[in-house]
């Protein structure tokens, strides 16, 4: 452990990103706030207030400018990182947001929650750009493959890739119980994922031949975490966690590590090559709701149910 943040205490943290410098890192929760912390030193540094009720997600945008946080009053917010005001209110959901994400060049912003729909803004200037609201089921998860390209998750346990506004198509559809909670796409292509220590699984042709943004994490309800080859729909890899849901994934920036966390009080870490779980952060105090590493790959951070922000230090090479 490299450092616990009180964070939101007494209340729950529900959201955790770092600043693409990796030297801050940000965090929003039910006490309404966002919050900004050194992660060299643990201090907080600033504080932002805005929503009116509990702040559920946030992005930080690639150039490290704007932050965007998502409530349950449906607003969503973005405020000028450097002095924590608010920039702009996004509104137009009718219903709790549940994703916020920004385009790999920052220019547009995508959300999406309860009321079943997701919207594009521009980014700075907060123009509606787009609304897509032909989906069943909360959207609980919501990322960017490019600029154009969104990939979303909902509660019906269906994945959705929309190409464009207006053109979507239906990734895989899951069981009825198995909603969707957390989906992210691998940051390379896999092709030297392997070394000469790894155990080579079946479908190893197909893995070192995927290029980037072709591999989709995800997971469920049920505690299943997947990995799955976009342009094919063949599953990659399948592991069941002991948690019954999980909450939040994400992959190392070399993608040699993916990370799945929930309710079962838990950090899993895997090899991504042979699917082995090489580490865990187990007992931890509460649940967690969301994990990140930073862009460095240097820390791996969790936003806990108790309040609190854990960061770990990567393992050293001697």
């Amino acid at each position: 452990l490299f450092r616990e943040l009180p964070g939101h205490q007494p209340r729950e943290v529900w959201g955790v990103a770092f600043s693409p410098d990796g030297t801050t890192i940000y965090s929003v929760g039910d006490d309404r706030m966002v919050r900004a912390w050194n992660v060299a030193t643990g201090l907080q540094t600033a504080i932002g207030m805005h929503h009116t009720s509990l702040v559920s997600c946030l992005a930080v945008s690639p150039d490290g400018r704007w932050i965007a946080t998502g409530s349950y009053d449906d607003d969503v917010v973005l405020w000028d990182a450097t002095s924590m005001s608010v920039h702009a209110v996004l509104k137009g959901h009718t219903h709790d947001i549940r994703s916020v994400a920004f385009s790999v060049d920052g220019t547009i912003l995508a959300t999406a929650g309860r009321d079943q729909s997701i919207r594009r803004w521009s980014i700075p200037d907060g123009r509606l750009l787009s609304v897509h609201d032909q989906h069943k089921g909360t959207i609980r998860a919501l990322t960017f493959i490019g600029n154009h390209k969104l990939i979303q998750g909902n509660a019906e346990g269906q994945i959705t890739i929309h190409n464009r506004p207006g053109e979507s198509e239906v990734l895989r559809n899951e069981f009825h119980s198995e909603e969707v909670h957390c989906l992210t796409v691998a940051p390379s292509g896999l092709r030297w994922w392997f070394d000469d220590n790894s155990v080579i699984p079946p479908q190893a042709d197909l893995i070192q031949s995927a290029e980037e943004n072709e591999v989709l994490l995800y997971g469920c309800k049920q505690g299943t975490v997947r990995l799955l080859h976009i342009p094919t729909q063949q599953l990659l890899l399948e592991k069941h966690l002991s948690a019954n849901e999980i909450r939040s994934v994400a992959f190392s920036p070399d993608g040699r590590t993916f990370a799945a966390a929930g309710d079962d009080n838990a950090v899993h870490l895997f090899h991504v090559a042979s699917g082995h779980e090489v580490l865990t952060f187990a007992y931890l105090p509460a649940a967690v709701n969301q994990i990140t590493f930073s862009p460095d790959g240097q820390h791996l951070a969790a936003a806990l149910h108790n309040g609190t922000i854990r960061i770990w230090d990567a393992p050293r090479k001697h």
